[in-house]
């Protein structure tokens, strides 16, 4: 639900920053939230609003495998090491493939939705109308290189929030596992 609930958001926000906002480009029409909200459902009707949620709605599976994915990852590396915790490096090598094995499988998922909510996507021969439509198109016109497509600075924002939300897993699970004196093994 909460994707149902913020995909308006996120669409205004695409459509704010994909314009184009020099003299050159003419009349702006995403300029502030209202506005750009107010356009979107006087131009392209209050469903539009909604464009890119199906994207949107298949991303949250990969990411439900972060906490499992991690704890694989972690599980292997504890019977390496034949102890109870992780170090900080390895938290941080840990949460840092995770988080990369998780982008590989989403990223594209990230720019067919941005695709299809920017606004530009009706303009010109390249139409992107729906979810399996806009993988053809890029494939297409781009090949699999199009569906990775900014992953670098991707990676450089989703890693270090993933590594400090991880790392402050870990140590509040550390800290609570010696208050109680003992550790649940699996």
């Amino acid at each position: 639900t909460s994707s149902v609930l913020t995909t308006p958001i996120f669409l205004v926000k695409t459509r704010m920053q994909v314009e184009d906002r020099s003299k050159a480009a003419g009349q702006q029409y995403y300029t502030t939230f209202r506005s750009s909200f107010h356009r979107i459902v006087t131009t392209t009707g209050y469903l539009s609003l909604w464009r890119g949620l199906s994207a949107q709605l298949l991303l949250g599976v990969p990411n439900a495998l972060n906490f499992p994915m991690y704890d694989t990852i972690k599980a292997w590396r504890l019977r390496q090491t034949h102890t109870d915790f992780l170090t900080n490096n390895e938290v941080l090598a840990c949460s840092t493939v995770t988080k990369m094995l998780l982008m590989t499988m989403t990223h594209p998922l990230f720019v067919l939705k941005t695709r299809l909510q920017d606004h530009r996507s009706h303009l010109g021969e390249v139409k992107y109308q729906s979810l399996w439509s806009s993988f053809v198109t890029v494939y297409k016109r781009e090949r699999l290189i199009g569906f990775y497509r900014g992953t670098v600075p991707s990676v450089m924002q989703a890693v270090p929030r993933s590594v400090l939300h991880t790392f402050v897993y870990e140590k509040l699970l550390q800290a609570q596992v010696k208050a109680d004196g003992y550790l649940y093994r699996k």
